[in-house]
Parts: C-alpha cells; structure tokens; sequence
C-alpha cells in the first residue's frame, strides 16, 4: 500500500498522512478479525453446553454484531478521511491499483473451494 500511495499521491506530506490512515484501517480490520474469532469461540463453548439457553446464544450474535457494526463505521470514516486527503484523480488512481493488486488474489470460479 506505502508504495501505492507514493506512486499516486504527489504531495508527500499528504501521502504520508493517507498512508496513517491506511495504518488505521489495517488496524481496525485486524482488531475486528479477532473480535469476530472470539465470538466464534464463544459460540462453540455455548454449542458445547447442553444447557445453553437461546438467550445466550443471541447475546453473543448480538455483541458480535454490534462490533462488527462499530468497526465498519470506523473504517467508513477513516475512508472519507483519507479521500478528502486526495485529489479525485489521485483517488481514481489509488483505487484501480488496489484493485488491479486484488484481482491477482482471486479464487478462479470454477476451483473447488477448501478450507470451509
């Protein structure tokens, strides 16, 4: 991304700015990935207890969700941080390089998918 950024972004204090903000961004995905496996574990701890209510499992649902929602509106504002940074070219730019990189990651449709 650091390089991305340079690339596309002529004003390197602006730069070094936006490339804070895609810092956050990481951070926040990376607190909300591990919000979202604790919350899994505790699904699996209450689908281990025979005597688990359906209140509980709710509960969890609805903590977990609830984070999710907080993390998503944190992103989404750090998003519009880091776009009033950049000049709409600048930002066109950035945002077909990134996909551009991400479609070098995608599963081909037509392989079997594993791991699930």
């Amino acid at each position: 991304m650091a390089s991305l950024i340079d690339r596309t972004v002529k004003d390197q204090e602006k730069a070094q700015q936006v490339k804070s903000i895609v810092n956050d961004i990481v951070a926040e995905l990376k607190a909300s990935r591990e919000q979202d496996r604790a919350a899994h574990r505790r699904l699996y701890e209450l689908n281990a207890n025979y005597a688990a209510t359906p209140d509980e499992f709710t509960k969890v649902l609805d903590d977990a969700n609830s984070l999710r929602m907080q993390s998503a509106t944190k992103i989404l504002s750090l998003r519009f941080k880091m776009k009033e940074l950049m000049t709409v070219e600048e930002w066109k730019a950035l945002s077909d390089q990134m996909l551009a990189y991400s479609n070098r990651y995608k599963h081909s449709e037509s392989a079997p998918r594993t791991g699930y």
